[in-house]
Order: C-alpha cells, then structure tokens, then sequence
C-alpha cells in the first residue's frame, strides 16, 4: 500500500450506500461501491445488475467475486492512528505528527498470517514541505475528490460508522499488502471489504499523546480484476 495514500475501505461521512447488499451489510464508499458488479441472485429479477435487495424483488443482491472463493474471507484488522507521534521519550522538536499503523490478520491453508505496514503522508520537496505535510497527515482514500485525512477523530467515529474499513483497505493505488494477498491466495482479482461485522478492541486516546486503537473483523471477498 501507498505510504501516501490510504484508502479507508475507510470513510466527516464515512458511509454511503453499501447497507443494503447481501454480502456488504455495512456502510461504505458510495463513490468506490458504484465500481463493484453486483447481480440479483433469486427473486423475480434473478441475474440482472442491481445496487440493493430492493432491485431484485424477492432476491439477494450479491457483489460479483472472481470465483477463486465459495465465501467471502473473514480477517481482523487492527488500525492505530496517533496524531501526535513522538520519540520514546517526547522529547522530538515537532509535534502534531500524524501516523497510521494497520495490522491485518487471516488464516489461508490453516496458517495464521499477519500483514503490517505504517504510514505517513511523506511528500515534500524541502525539511519545511515535509513537516507540514506530515502534520497534515495521511489522506484517507484514493478517490477522485477525496481530500479526507484520517485523523484519530475519524477513528473514533468509525466505531459506530465501521465504512472507514471499506474505504481504506486494498485501494488500486495502496497496492503492497493486496499483491502479498494475491500470492497467498493464488488469485490476480481485487479484494473488497464486504461487510464490517463487529468493531471491538477500542481505545480513544486522542484528547493524550497516545494513540487510538480500533479492531474489527471484516468480510472481504474477491472481485474480477479491472
């Protein structure tokens, strides 16, 4: 993933339009859930493009996947957000530096795998461009008029929002952790987050110098590659 670039599946609304599918029973990206296949499975309108259970009259509007699975893929996600990161002991010359961690966790052939990565929105051609743009922090989503950070107050809100996930995960452009996902997975689709089923493990930290935490566990199925 871009170090520069975090999506959050993530996500202030974080949520549009995915409550409705079958498999994304969670809010998210309206923008980036227009780019998904969806089809009506059963009902009257079995097989024709729909958006919501409500399209397909008496079906199930399912998100269209590559095949390479029957059923989506259950990972825990761990995302640390710190607006104020320091040296060990605080005593660093800049503050308001904003970092993102994400520590991501599944089981595939019965192995337990971790994937890591830290973020910072690093851009600058000089010391000054630098600093101000990691005071700004990490943007939040590579969509087209996106221009949102995520912050450790978007953090919190995504606790009772849960489309943050939706937003930041396995964006096209945040591609180092979803191309290690394909090699275990021995796919070349795109993979989604479908569905946030619970958030837990969570720690409100922003109004210190410490980091907030949330945990969640994510459905997460894969799409045809585009």
């Amino acid at each position: 993933m871009n170090s520069i670039r975090i999506a959050l599946v993530i996500a202030v609304s974080l949520t549009l339009g995915l409550s409705n599918f079958a498999r994304a029973g969670a809010p998210g990206s309206g923008n980036r859930i227009e780019d998904l296949e969806a089809l009506c499975e059963g009902g009257t309108s079995n097989g024709l493009p729909c958006f919501a259970d409500d399209d397909c009259h008496g079906g199930l509007c399912q998100v269209v996947t590559d095949g390479t699975l029957k059923k989506p893929i259950p990972m825990t996600v761990t995302l640390v957000v710190d607006d104020d990161t320091g040296e060990w002991n605080r005593d660093e010359e800049e503050d308001d530096i904003h970092t993102v961690s994400v520590l991501l966790e599944f089981i595939v052939d019965g192995r337990r795998r971790f994937l890591a990565q830290n973020y910072m929105n690093v851009k600058g051609e000089d010391a000054a461009a630098l600093i101000k743009n990691m005071k700004q922090g990490v943007e939040i989503a590579d969509l087209p008029d996106s221009d949102r950070r995520l912050d450790e107050a978007l953090a919190v809100a995504a606790k009772k929002d849960k489309g943050i996930f939706d937003d930041f995960l396995f964006q096209r452009a945040d591609g180092e952790m979803e191309k290690k996902l394909r090699h275990y997975f021995d796919t070349t689709g795109n993979f989604v987050v479908t569905e946030t089923r619970w958030i837990r493990g969570f720690s409100n930290q922003r109004f210190n110098s410490l980091a907030t935490v949330i945990q969640a566990r994510l459905s997460v199925d894969i799409t045809p590659a585009n």
